[in-house]
């Protein structure tokens, strides 16, 4: 961040430049245990094994290449988008309570 838009549309320089790198704990947790996404690390395991115990598919990554036919794949692929968004928004609410 180099420049500050005021709301006629002027751009001044910030006395402090900053690099955001988008680079959040999650993702750095990703890189640091060579995870192929967040939901593979052990930041997100143990909410995905709870879930597991309430539904009635198991959680199949879809990034582990598996001989699987392709409607096989697209199901596997659905469940996983499931549990991955079921797990965001329970660490989401989590953060949420704790404000």
């Amino acid at each position: 961040m180099e420049f500050y838009k005021n709301d006629q549309g002027g751009i001044t320089k910030l006395s402090q430049q900053n690099v955001d790198t988008g680079m959040g704990f999650e993702r750095l947790v990703m890189v640091m245990q060579q995870a192929d996404s967040i939901f593979e690390t052990d930041l997100f395991e143990p909410i995905i094994r709870s879930i597991e115990n309430f539904a009635t598919s198991p959680y199949p990554p879809y990034n582990k290449k598996q001989s699987l036919n392709i409607e096989m794949q697209k199901q596997q692929a659905d469940i996983t988008k499931s549990y991955r968004i079921i797990a965001d928004h329970i660490r989401s609410t989590t953060f949420l309570i704790a404000q």
